[in-house]
């Protein structure tokens, strides 16, 4: 009953406030690494898919309810900054021709889980499973490594053993990843921008 209280509980977190780690680290703590994963793991993803499905259903209900006056004036409002333009040109492209790459940039970003969850269900050319498999490979993954950092801290703190090799290993990488993952993408902007400002000349 706890596992699925805190499930729900976590699912909801995630469509709202969206800072998961000191969650799942608790978790580990509390539930072992196995139950821990489980409960963690299906509350964030359900929760950040729910949340992903809502505003796409919220997008197409909107773009229908929109006469062609109103597009027409959002279309306008968007050209009057042509950084901007060229930003959202730019992401509509990159997801037709890279939908994976680009959800996993997303979720790597360093912008809130309700950002990154909405941002992509209002981007009606990504495809579902391509955001639900960004959310395996990346939110699953660290989900796994906090709530094995809470578990072993837990164990520690009992004085049962030391920090195993294999935590070492992922608190390196997810340390790697949270320093260059964020001038990845910006050098990825960049590039791509000043790319298209050349095509377009």
């Amino acid at each position: 009953m706890g596992l699925v209280l805190y499930t729900s509980v976590l699912a909801i977190w995630e469509m709202t406030a969206g800072i998961t780690t000191p969650v799942e680290t608790a978790a580990g703590m509390a539930f072992g690494i196995k139950k821990g994963i489980l409960a963690s793991g299906c509350g964030k993803l359900s929760g950040a898919f729910l949340a992903f499905l809502l505003a796409r259903r919220y997008y197409y209900t909107k773009n229908n309810n929109n006469n062609s006056a109103e597009n027409k004036k959002t279309s306008s409002s968007l050209d009057t900054n042509n950084n901007n333009s060229l930003i959202l040109d730019l992401i509509k492209e990159s997801i037709t021709e890279h939908p994976l790459r680009m959800a996993l940039l997303c979720r790597f970003s360093p912008l809130p889980e309700i950002m990154k969850n909405a941002s992509m269900g209002l981007i009606p050319t990504l495809p579902k499973r391509y955001f639900f498999l960004s959310l395996i490979l990346h939110g699953f993954t660290f989900t796994c490594l906090w709530t094995c950092m809470g578990a072993e801290t837990a164990n520690l703190l009992r004085g049962y053993n030391k920090p195993s090799r294999v935590l070492k290993v992922l608190m390196a990488v997810a340390t790697w990843i949270g320093f260059t993952a964020n001038i990845i993408i910006a050098t990825w902007i960049k590039k791509s921008l000043n790319r298209k400002k050349e095509e377009g000349k």
